[in-house]
C-alpha cells in the first residue's frame, strides 16, 4: 500500500464530513501558498485534523498532495450523491 493509498484509506474510515473538509482547505491553502499543510494547521486552528494526517500530508510529493485533496472532493460528492438519490 502506498502512502497516497493509505492515507485516504485512513481519511475514508476515520473522517467525518466536516473533518474531510477541513483537510481540504488546509490542503488547498497550503498548495496556495505554497507553504506545508502544518502551517495552516496552526494558522487556521483546525485542531480536528489529527496531527498524525498532516504529517502524511506533508511526506507526500509532486501532485499525491492535490490528487488526496482531488480525491477526497470526489468522495464527498459521491457521499452527497448517493444521499440525493436516497432521499428521491
Amino acid at each position: 500500500m502506498t502512502a497516497l493509498t493509505h492515507l485516504l484509506a485512513y481519511i475514508y474510515e476515520n473522517f467525518s464530513r466536516s473533518e474531510a473538509t477541513g483537510l481540504n482547505c488546509l490542503i488547498f491553502l497550503a498548495l496556495h501558498r505554497e507553504t506545508t499543510v502544518l502551517y495552516q494547521r496552526q494558522t487556521m486552528g483546525f485542531s480536528e485534523v489529527p496531527s498524525q494526517v498532516i504529517q502524511w500530508c506533508d511526506q507526500l510529493e509532486g501532485d499525491d498532495l492535490l490528487e488526496v485533496a482531488k480525491q477526497i472532493t470526489l468522495n464527498l460528492l459521491e457521499v452527497k450523491v448517493s444521499a440525493e438519490a436516497m432521499d428521491s
